[in-house]
This record gives C-alpha cells, sequence and structure tokens, in this order.
C-alpha cells in the first residue's frame, strides 16, 4: 500500500540519517564529534535537520547557532559586556584593578559596615573571638584563631608580606564572618522556617541580630512570600547558594593569607575538589597542585645555567605572578587573572 511504502521510505531515511551520525562520530573532526555529543546529552530529536548530506552542513549549522543572538539584533559587544556581568554577578565585592591580594576582594566590603556592627557588638561568638577564644566556632575557626594568636605573639605581623597581612582585627573579621555564613551554609541548604515573615522572625530563628539579618542574610535568602498560616520560608536560589559558597572560599582564602589548599576547602564546604578549582578559578586565583593561591608571587624556576652580574653575584629573578610568564610590562590585577569570556565562534573549513 501506499502508507507502507511511506514507512519504508522514512525507515530507509532513518537508516541513512543513523548511518551518517555513526560516521561522523567514528570519523568526524573533533568539532563535529562535540556537537553530536551535546546534542546527544540533551536529548534533541531534530537529528534530521543536523546530519544532512556533509560536514560542511553539520559546520553550517553550528556556525548558525552560535551566531543565533547576533542575528537577533544583539551585538557581539553587548553580548560580551551582559555575560561579564551575569558571571560576576556571584562574586563577592571585589575590586578588578587590584594587585595587592588582601585589595582584590576587600574584608571590609565582604558585608555592608552596618551589618558588620551589628554582628561585632551583638554576637557573644564573635566576642569571644575578639577576646581569644572560640569555643563555640567550628574547627577551621578554632585553628584559624590559633594560628593568629601564634603569628602575632611570634611578630610575624610586623614582619608579614604587605600584600596578605590584614592585621589582628581584619583576620578576626575574617574568622567571624566565615563561621556566620558556614552556619548557614551547613544548617540550611534550601530554605529558613520561621514563625512570622518579618526580619525579626528570621534573626529570632537563627539567633542572630536583626541588624546583620537584614542586609547580610537576606543577601542570599529572599522571601517569595509563601506563608502557610504564620509560618514563613526564606528560600535560597542555586544562584545564591553558589554566592554563598563564593564568599565562603574567599574567606577560607582570606584567613589563610591567600594560599589554601584545595583539599581543606573541598572537606569545609562539602564538595569535591574539581568544582573547588572551578570556582576558585572564577575568583581569579592560581593553581598548582593542591594550592590555591590568589594574586601571589612565586619564584621562577630556577635555569640550569644561571646569569652573573659583573660582580659575579647570581642573578635569581621571581615571576611578576603565580603561573605568569608575564612577557608585557602590563601590571598584574585582579581583572587579567579572571576567566576570559568570549564568543563561540565555529567555521567552515
Amino acid at each position: 500500500s501506499g502508507k507502507g511504502a511511506e514507512a519504508e521510505e522514512e525507515e530507509a531515511a532513518q537508516s541513512e540519517l543513523e548511518s551518517r551520525r555513526n560516521l561522523l562520530k567514528a570519523f568526524g573532526s573533533s568539532k563535529i564529534k562535540k556537537i553530536i555529543a551535546k546534542r546527544e546529552r540533551t536529548a534533541v530529536k531534530d537529528s534530521a535537520n543536523l546530519f544532512l548530506e556533509s560536514s560542511d552542513s553539520v559546520m553550517q549549522w553550528a556556525k548558525a547557532k552560535a551566531n543565533a543572538s547576533v542575528s537577533r539584533g544583539q551585538s557581539e559587544a553587548a553580548q560580551l559586556e551582559q555575560m561579564v556581568a551575569a558571571r560576576r554577578a556571584s562574586l563577592p565585592p571585589h575590586n578588578p584593578k587590584a594587585r595587592l591580594a588582601k585589595d582584590a576582594y576587600p574584608i571590609d566590603r565582604i558585608v555592608d559596615r552596618r551589618a558588620w556592627q551589628a554582628l561585632r557588638a551583638e554576637s557573644d561568638y564573635v566576642d569571644e573571638l575578639f577576646q581569644g577564644t572560640a569555643e563555640k566556632c567550628c574547627p577551621f575557626v578554632q585553628k584559624g584563631l590559633a594560628k593568629l594568636q601564634g603569628d602575632l605573639a611570634g611578630g610575624a605581623g610586623a614582619m608579614a608580606d604587605d600584600a596578605t597581612f590584614l592585621g589582628r582585627e581584619g583576620a578576626l573579621k575574617a574568622l567571624s564572618l566565615y563561621e556566620t555564613y558556614k552556619y548557614l551554609y551547613v544548617h540550611y541548604s534550601r530554605s529558613i522556617k520561621t514563625d512570622g515573615h518579618d526580619y525579626e522572625s528570621l534573626a529570632k530563628t537563627l539567633d542572630l541580630p536583626v541588624g546583620f539579618v537584614q542586609i547580610a542574610v537576606v543577601k542570599f535568602f529572599k522571601n517569595p512570600g509563601t506563608y502557610k498560616g504564620k509560618r514563613a520560608f526564606w528560600e535560597i536560589s542555586k544562584q545564591d547558594r553558589l554566592a554563598l559558597k563564593l564568599h565562603l572560599i574567599v574567606l577560607i582564602l582570606t584567613v589563610e593569607n591567600f594560599n589554601a589548599s584545595a583539599k581543606v576547602i573541598a572537606e569545609e564546604l562539602s564538595i569535591d575538589t574539581v568544582e573547588v578549582k572551578k570556582l576558585c578559578r572564577e575568583l581569579g586565583c592560581d593553581l598548582g597542585g593542591d594550592r590555591v593561591r590568589l594574586l601571589l608571587k612565586r619564584p621562577r624556576k630556577r635555569k640550569a645555567v644561571a646569569t652573573s652580574d659583573s660582580d659575579g653575584s647570581d642573578d635569581d629573578t621571581d615571576d611578576d605572578a603565580d603561573g605568569g610568564d608575564d612577557e608585557s610590562n602590563a601590571p598584574i590585577t585582579l581583572e587579567t587573572k579572571f576567566p576570559q569570556i568570549q564568543l563561540k565562534r565555529i567555521r567552515t573549513r
């Protein structure tokens, strides 16, 4: 019958498309293989539109896909600006022009000044930290306080590298904020249930000062107006949860003088080191083995044959920045360490 013939033709066409797909997966270029893999992961069903006649057809499709937003009337410059803004919206307050580690994510800008004043004045555990005890705090803060006390007692503070040393007040502030945000991160992964919908109820539930809660906590936890009777739910979105992670990583780096262990960060946040390194790259950090560094210099590897000055002394040269072969004279800033964002362009051969 006619329908039977049409079905056979359709089956033959599908078989041919499947054969083309398998050939491209086996012998196609790396770009084509990536396109096929992405289509399969997202379970897109319009394979007939993708595998048409040749590899050129695939590349033309990919190029059209990559330039789709341009065809909608938005310039590439505008796209890049929006992508950069969106990508950095989750980062803690930062200074892109900073050249010193301590200036990249200034501790005085991590939270609003009024929020910090409320936490400092009304929280017992913060007061105890400034008094020199951390019995109510997590192990990381206890170790951080002990290290700080040891450094100060040994006179390390006076000789500390200007790029990293915050002083006693700054270090204790970092420890206090880490303890506070770590508590929120561990105990409230999705939402906070309160008996009322106002800031006072939220502060009472968290046992934190209202002045801190209404600025620093609602930055991450939003009240969408979902009530069950008198109870309210302050919810944290995936984007805000990511922002909270990034704040915690910055505070860990600050406590560790901007040279931390990826493994320690992973254990603190209960995530794997792969995610840690990905997030640290977003923050502009340099990675080397297990170490995560932010705007820190490290000695360049000594050459096999050392050069000598006229007076006979060896010339030991340092890198401008970690991981850098900076052949230009441009200053290393946080901005230069951020991942470069580019629009993907796929060209036909």
